[in-house]
């Protein structure tokens, strides 16, 4: 987890240990957000947020449901016990381990009515509202062949009557899951009050010295500078060049690169919205194989 805080970029890590390849929680936060862990278990990392110009802090919980069936009281226990004071806002998100209705599962046998029943009698109770979403229903599939293919819409982002109140203008993604059986949710918030924006500063990054023209760019922008004035005058007004260049260059390497991985994710997204089971059938007998790169 902390070679994936670097690589996003945030400055902090929680995590609860996960139990072999099972279970595993972890929080990553930037500095610019008041954040404090109030409390966890392996089922769930309670904290207190406060983001940047906000008047006072809310409650937000990432949440795992036990998969075992037998377990499934304990896990509304829990989910009852973390409710907050009255009128604190509450986000509460993650990956449930169940549905809420017989429309959010497709393929197998139906869940009993019971643990469906269960499982919205404890929301209620928690005053949790699903907050909605955009994108395909299913946020699990169990990657099987035929019959036995199934996907379910066990993740989910509820939020209390104060959550709802204080962050009206708010949006629920299902985005694409390029390797996980689960789709990542992404949950955003919209808020009046306007921020400052920091420039970013210049990095020259290690890996474009691989990159296809980036030697002949630097070469390029460099010259222009050889004896103009002297060695030192020169040396900075070629830093300075090379610089301007390097970021027009690598922002449209970004933006051709964003278009292929868009273009990418949205056949990818396509096949699984589509898919009841026999993309993986038809894959296995005709032996065929396709393989997806991002750069």
């Amino acid at each position: 987890m902390e070679s994936i805080r670097h690589k996003l970029g945030f400055d902090n890590c929680f995590t609860v240990n996960s139990r072999g390849r099972s279970g595993g929680l972890a929080f990553l936060w930037s500095s610019n957000i008041e954040l404090n862990i109030s409390i966890y278990t392996s089922w769930h990392i309670s904290a207190t947020i406060k983001l940047p110009n906000g008047k006072a802090p809310w409650m937000i919980i990432v949440f795992y449901g036990d998969p075992e069936t037998t377990k499934r009281s304990e896990t509304w226990l829990l989910l009852r016990e973390l409710v907050p004071t009255i009128n604190v806002p509450w986000l509460c998100f993650g990956d449930f381990n169940k549905i809420t209705n017989i429309d959010e599962k497709y393929g197998a046998a139906s869940r009993p009515y019971r643990q469906i029943r269960d499982f919205r009698t404890t929301l209620a109770q928690c005053d949790l509202n699903d907050l909605g979403f955009e994108g395909d229903k299913f946020t699990w599939a169990n990657n099987r062949n035929g019959e036995q293919f199934t996907k379910e819409r066990l993740d989910r982002a509820l939020g209390n009557t104060a959550w709802l109140g204080k962050f009206e203008n708010h949006s629920v993604y299902h985005l694409t899951a390029a390797s996980s059986d689960h789709r990542p949710i992404l949950v955003q918030i919209k808020i009046n009050q306007e921020t400052t924006k920091h420039a970013r500063p210049f990095r020259y990054e290690a890996s474009w010295s691989i990159k296809e023209g980036c030697e002949a760019l630097i070469k390029q922008y460099w010259g222009k500078t050889i004896g103009q004035s002297g060695p030192l005058t020169d040396s900075v007004t070629g830093l300075r060049f090379c610089q301007e260049g390097l970021k027009s260059w690598s922002m449209e390497m970004r933006r051709n690169q964003g278009a292929l991985i868009k273009e990418q994710l949205s056949t990818l997204n396509y096949l699984k919205d589509t898919n009841e089971g026999h993309l993986y059938t038809d894959i296995k007998k005709k032996n065929f194989k396709r393989k997806w790169t991002c750069c």
